[in-house]
């Protein structure tokens, strides 16, 4: 956001105290936010980390492993098989189906075609060294 010389900028008090980082906070910005979330500094997955006392590192949460069951693992190979870049609405379709999350039925393509290559790789491999 442009600040023209015509425009007054009211800034909160501790931002106000920071001759770095005052003239770059508004009191209110074009979406309604406060100089407060806007000056804290903001990493994806914050929202997941418990408050640490001073001085602790903070640590973000990790997500636990999926078990896919075998029928689950049963859906995603036989879906694999007839296409390996499903789009979006069929790993809704399968998500739904399976009683999985869309995010993992995924990451679960992403790294069976990963798998899928490597696989494909190494048979080349054998099969050149045959000859």
């Amino acid at each position: 956001m442009k600040v023209g010389a015509s425009q007054q900028v009211k800034l909160i008090p501790s931002v106000d105290s920071c001759p770095i980082t005052s003239h770059l906070l508004p009191a209110v910005c074009q979406y309604g936010w406060s100089p407060a979330t806007l000056s804290e500094p903001r990493r994806l997955g914050d929202t997941h980390r418990e408050e640490q006392p001073p001085g602790q590192v903070q640590r973000r949460t990790r997500r636990h492993r999926t078990i896919f069951t075998e029928e689950q693992l049963d859906a995603l190979e036989e879906l694999f098989l007839q296409n390996q870049y499903p789009d979006v609405n069929t790993r809704e379709k399968l998500a739904q189906r399976t009683h999985l999350r869309e995010e993992r039925v995924e990451v679960w393509f992403k790294n069976r075609r990963a798998k899928w290559r490597r696989q494909k790789r190494l048979s080349f491999n054998v099969g050149n060294a045959e000859n």
